[in-house]
């Protein structure tokens, strides 16, 4: 097939521009259609999203109002339970130590003072016996069967009278039986 243009090459050149500047044209009202269509998507996603946010923030403005007290009062008492565990960590039931000590001492010895000093892990018994049996018997009781001290000293004059003993022990304690 043969085709015949019987325009001039000035026309056939505007032409081809008219067709160009068109496509372009056509091009251009696409990209601004797309354009538009994409700001209007975003704009009201932004819309939405301003919305949901300003919902959000009144939202969590009522419920601090609402439970403010009520977490002041969760902290306060999460203060209160720190201390008591600190509080408790450092107790020691002592009552497991004077039962034995109790359980040890012999009928004729009568203890009048118990110094413990935790820290320092010092211990100091004073008391009295009534015959130097039983100021022994005490002396083997606490060194082989009381295992709450250890490097327990005596000195040398409470075995010295036979009777009515005025004796001291000292030791150091072992707070790992407590």
């Amino acid at each position: 097939m043969l085709y015949l243009n019987l325009l001039s090459p000035q026309k056939k050149q505007e032409m081809e521009q008219k067709i160009i500047f068109a496509i372009f044209g056509n091009l251009a009202e696409m990209i601004l259609l797309i354009l538009i269509v994409s700001s209007i998507i975003l704009l009201s996603a932004k819309v939405i999203l301003k919305n949901n946010f300003e919902t959000v923030v009144a939202q969590s403005a009522l419920i601090n109002r609402e439970f403010g007290d009520i977490n002041q009062q969760i902290r306060k008492l999460n203060k209160e339970l720190a201390s008591l565990s600190s509080i408790q960590k450092d107790f020691v039931l002592w009552s497991d130590f004077f039962r034995d000590l109790s359980k040890i001492t012999p009928a004729g010895v009568r203890l009048t003072n118990i110094f413990i000093d935790k820290n320092s892990k010092n211990v100091a018994i004073s008391g009295f016996a009534a015959e130097r049996i039983d100021f022994l018997q005490l002396k083997n009781n606490l060194t082989n069967n009381f295992a709450y001290l250890s490097n327990l000293d005596s000195p040398i004059a409470n075995i010295l009278l036979p009777r009515d003993i005025n004796f001291e022990f000292k030791g150091t304690l072992d707070d790992s039986k407590l």
